[in-house]
């Protein structure tokens, strides 16, 4: 264990361990009429591994939602729209009250079939400023491929009903836990 015997493998291990996939530029989410998703292209890094992800959109490439069912991970993969009237209370779907927001949690993965999937976050928000607050769920409460081989890239926020979001970021998990911190 001598700093430099293997040195570059020891630091790849580092990398993947510490940093799972990392993004060369920001993945930027806009949508189009309807609850239409699209997500500009870039490359990530697994390691010493890049892998070309390609823009897509919801409407040519279905997208897998994830959520609860009887307490158990379901997916759905014919969707084409994000959910504008539910959230995910770790049991089942709930219905939204009106006026009340949910959060569509967008995960890319790190592979070359080039998908994306949205986790349903796990509460309504009464407001937009609240829904701004929200954190995705925490990494050990996912389903298992948005753990090994996803990587978050942005959410949704919208309004129970409506058809155009309230709100979206592209960011990253430690951008989102950061700003559910900074509460004003």
């Amino acid at each position: 264990d001598r700093m430099g015997n293997g040195l570059a493998n020891k630091l790849t291990t580092r990398l993947v361990r510490t940093h799972r996939f990392e993004l060369e530029d920001e993945i930027e989410i806009t949508e189009a009429s309807t609850r239409i998703i699209h997500l500009s292209g870039t490359y990530v890094w697994n390691g010493s591994n890049q892998i070309l992800l390609n823009a897509i959109n919801s409407n040519d490439d279905l997208f897998s939602h994830w959520y609860h069912s009887v307490g158990e991970w379901v997916k759905n993969s014919s969707v084409t729209q994000y959910n504008n009237t539910q959230y995910d209370d770790g049991t089942n779907l709930v219905n939204l009250l009106p006026n009340k927001y949910t959060v569509n949690w967008i995960y890319r993965c790190a592979c070359k079939d080039n998908k994306f999937a949205i986790v349903l976050g796990n509460e309504f928000y009464g407001s937009l400023e609240d829904a701004i607050y929200a954190t995705p769920w925490k990494p050990s409460e996912l389903p298992q491929p948005m753990i090994t081989q996803a990587l978050l890239i942005g959410r949704i926020i919208v309004k129970n009903g409506d058809d155009t979001a309230s709100k979206i970021d592209s960011a990253n998990y430690n951008v989102f836990r950061a700003m559910s911190l900074v509460k004003i």
